[in-house]
């Protein structure tokens, strides 16, 4: 049974959070596609590099491979909140913005440890929108005015998955996923009091609604064919994220000096690619953890309403992250049991503005720290740079923040006969 510590946790959880769970952005780069897509979602993977493909979850659920599951030992939930931070600069002038939000839950229940059985399920977030962009017109083809455009809102997937251990030791895992979102894009147009041109706002909502899965899996341990010593439980991984049409509800507004007018609704399609990653692990004289990481996913197969964007390409990530723990701690030192973590990423982004593709480079660090004998805090922190000025583009300088609380019951006891 719970106790009344987590007891009083998931009411505050359920009362405080569920109500906002809605992700928040900043950068411009999220007009195009469906915005800036969560790749990964505990602080802890934040540490690493944002990766774990092939990571067996002890101290943390993580949705990127299901198979990870297999290795759960008690019932674990999981809570996160993030910060995220931009500072936007275009050359002559700079802005800064930042936000702190809810990042989701995830409860993991083990039902048969020998059989790697084990079901989770949560809520997370996929895709967030956020910006604003104003410009005041010198453009003889336009009158002259303000121009306003914003966008916001995002797209969270509810999941329910499962784990279960084959034959040679390999870990396979699979997810039922609900997508459902909305975002809102507007443009407006003001012009001075005198002007012959009245000022206009129009407004396009949009409403997402679809089904996916993601399927993983972990290879046992390759490490006992090989004849390095140091080297243990190296493991390879690999997961596959599919997500079907998303039903597109389309809304068109137009406010004016005559008032608000529904110009038009619609049902449309919009489809997003799948993602494909790749991942290797292994233990280096068991106080040492090692990790990398592949992502691809094509984004120049996105298309709204059959239509597709010269503003995107093919993503792809590449990461490295370790991970330190003294094998020989105490439980009762606190110092000597907390983990100290580190990682590096290269993304290309899906973003191709101008001609110009726009990359991204970032270092990552983090720690965990014990709350008691079977669950921790995680605390993930990353710095990194995202695209140019070159071609008039945005250079954005970004610090990101996760905490992650991770608690761990024995809920189901088994009873002997």
């Amino acid at each position: 049974m719970m106790n009344k510590i987590t007891y009083k946790l998931l009411i505050i959880f359920w009362l405080t959070f569920l109500p906002n769970i809605y992700a928040s952005g900043g950068s411009i780069y999220t007009r195009y596609g469906v915005g800036n897509i969560f790749y990964s979602y505990s602080a802890r993977r934040m540490g690493l590099g944002s990766i774990g493909t092939s990571l067996l979850g002890t101290g943390d659920l993580s949705p990127v491979n299901p198979a990870s599951w297999s290795n759960l030992k008690v019932t674990r939930l999981s809570i996160g909140v993030g910060y995220n931070g931009i500072n936007l600069n275009d050359g002559k002038t700079s802005a800064f913005y930042s936000t702190t939000d809810f990042s989701g839950f995830s409860i993991g229940f083990p039902v048969d440890k020998d059989l790697g059985i084990s079901f989770v399920m949560g809520l997370l977030p996929f895709s967030t929108v956020e910006y604003e962009v104003d410009v005041n017109s010198t453009d003889n083809n336009l009158p002259a005015g303000k121009y306003t455009y914003n966008g916001n809102g995002s797209i969270n997937k509810v999941y329910l998955g499962a784990s279960y251990k084959l034959p040679l030791n390999f870990q396979f895992g699979a997810t039922f996923e609900y997508y459902t979102g909305d975002i809102k894009y507007s443009s407006t147009a003001s012009f001075k009091e005198f002007s012959p041109f009245a000022n206009a706002k129009y407004i396009e909502n949009l409403q997402y609604r679809g089904f996916g899965t993601t399927l993983g899996l972990i290879s046992g341990n390759i490490s006992k064919g090989l004849s390095i010593k140091k080297i243990t439980n190296l493991r390879l991984g690999i997961s596959l994220n599919l997500i079907s049409s998303l039903r597109t509800d389309s809304s068109l507004i137009t406010i004016n000096k005559l008032g608000q007018l529904n110009s038009l609704s619609t049902l449309l399609n919009t489809n997003i690619p799948y993602k494909l990653s790749f991942g290797a692990s292994f233990n280096w004289d068991t106080d040492y953890l090692f990790l990398m990481d592949y992502i691809y996913q094509p984004w120049s197969k996105y298309d709204f309403n059959g239509i597709s964007s010269n503003n995107l390409r093919n993503l792809s990530v590449v990461s490295f992250g370790f991970e330190y723990k003294n094998s020989e701690a105490r439980y009762t030192n606190f110092w000597e049991q907390i983990k100290y973590r580190g990682g590096l990423s290269f993304k290309q982004t899906q973003y191709y503005i101008n001609g110009k593709g726009i990359d991204e480079y970032s270092v990552h660090a983090g720690i965990t720290a014990p709350l008691g004998p079977r669950s921790n805090i995680d605390v993930g922190l990353a710095y990194g740079i995202k695209g140019t000025n070159d071609l008039n583009l945005i250079k954005e300088n970004f610090v990101k923040a996760n905490i992650s609380l991770n608690f761990g019951e024995l809920w189901f006891i088994r009873q002997e006969r």
